[in-house]
């Protein structure tokens, strides 16, 4: 499974993705259509509280744009988002 974290100066910002939509996406790309309960118990995705247990902040992906100005992080690459 994938991360996005996000660097500003020294720290670390990870972006979390709603849970519900995230497995979703997750089992759409997997290509392995077996059906969404079978996929999970068998590919049981990494939760994202340990994708991102060693991050600074913490963001939502849908509202990025302003949790990080709300907490003054101004990374230098947002591109990916």
């Amino acid at each position: 499974m994938t991360s996005l974290i996000l660097k500003c100066d020294n720290e670390t910002i990870g972006v979390v993705r709603n849970p519900y939509e995230r497995i979703v996406s997750l089992y759409v790309q997997s290509l392995d259509y077996i059906g969404m309960d079978a996929w999970v118990e068998k590919c049981t995705p990494e939760l994202q509280t340990e994708l991102y247990k060693d991050c600074d902040h913490i963001v939502r992906f849908e509202a990025w744009k302003e949790e990080l100005n709300f907490s003054n992080l101004h990374p230098k690459d947002t591109s990916i988002l």
